[in-house]
C-alpha cells in the first residue's frame, strides 16, 4: 500500500489546496472541486488497496469513477460557458454520455472489465468541450489575462490530459492484442505523467480563485 505513487501525491496536493483555499473557492463556480477531488483521491486509494493488498481487479471501480469524472468536467464547462449554443452542447453531452455509459456497462463491455469505450468517447468530448471554452476565452471583447483565469488553467489541464489519453486509447487495443502493451505498462506510464499535468493545473486554478472570483 505504501509508499504511494508520485501521481497520488499530486492528487493529495490538489485536495489540500482546495481545503486551504476553501474560503475563496466556495465563492466561485469551481467550488465543486473540493468534493470531486476528495472522491477521486478516495477512488485512487481504494483502487490501490485492492490491487496491492487484496490482489483483486479494480476495473469495476474505475468503470464507476471514470464516467463520473467526465460528467463532472462536463458539468463545470456547462456552468462556465456564456454562449447558449455551447451550453446546449454541454447539456446534450451530460445526458447522452450518462446514457451511453450505463448502456456500455450493462450491455457491451460489462461491469468487471475496464470500459475502454467510455474512456475513448469521454476523452474525445473533453477535448471538444475544452476547445469550446478556449474559443470563448479568445473571442471575448474585454481583455483577459489568461494566466490569472482559474478556468483557463483547469481547461488546460483537462485538455492536455485527455488529448494524451485519447490518442493512446485509439491504439490501445492493437498494442494489447499484439503483446506490445499487455500489462498496460505504457498506458500506466502515460496516464501517470498526464495526472501530474492535470493536477498541477488544478492546483494553479485553485490558487487563482482568490484573484478572479466569479460567483455562481
Amino acid at each position: 500500500m505504501f509508499p504511494l505513487s508520485i501521481h497520488t501525491y499530486f492528487e493529495i496536493a490538489a485536495l489540500l489546496a482546495a481545503i486551504i483555499f476553501w474560503p475563496k473557492l466556495k465563492l466561485t463556480k469551481l467550488r465543486w472541486l473540493l468534493p470531486f477531488l476528495l472522491f477521486m483521491l478516495s477512488v485512487e486509494m481504494a483502487g490501490r488497496y485492492m490491487r496491492t493488498v487484496q490482489h483483486v481487479s479494480n476495473a469495476w471501480l474505475y468503470n464507476i469513477s471514470v464516467p463520473i469524472e467526465f460528467l463532472f468536467y462536463g458539468f463545470i464547462f456547462y456552468h462556465h460557458y456564456t454562449r447558449k449554443s455551447f451550453m446546449l452542447i454541454a447539456e446534450y453531452f451530460l445526458i447522452l454520455f450518462a446514457i451511453f455509459s450505463v448502456g456500455n456497462i450493462l450491455f457491451i463491455q460489462g461491469f468487471y472489465k475496464f470500459n475502454t469505450n467510455i474512456l475513448k468517447l469521454g476523452s474525445f468530448f473533453m477535448i471538444i468541450l475544452s476547445c469550446l471554452y478556449f474559443t470563448e476565452l479568445l473571442t471575448k471583447e474585454e481583455p483577459v489575462n489568461f494566466l490569472k483565469e482559474p478556468m483557463f488553467w483547469l481547461t488546460a489541464g483537462v485538455f492536455l490530459f485527455n488529448t494524451g489519453e485519447f490518442f493512446y486509447s485509439l491504439f490501445s487495443d492493437y498494442l494489447i492484442k499484439n503483446h506490445l502493451d499487455r500489462p498496460r505498462k505504457i498506458f500506466s506510464e502515460i496516464n501517470n505523467k498526464l495526472i501530474w499535468v492535470l493536477y498541477t493545473c488544478i492546483v494553479i486554478s485553485i490558487l487563482c480563485t482568490g484573484k478572479n472570483r466569479q460567483r455562481a
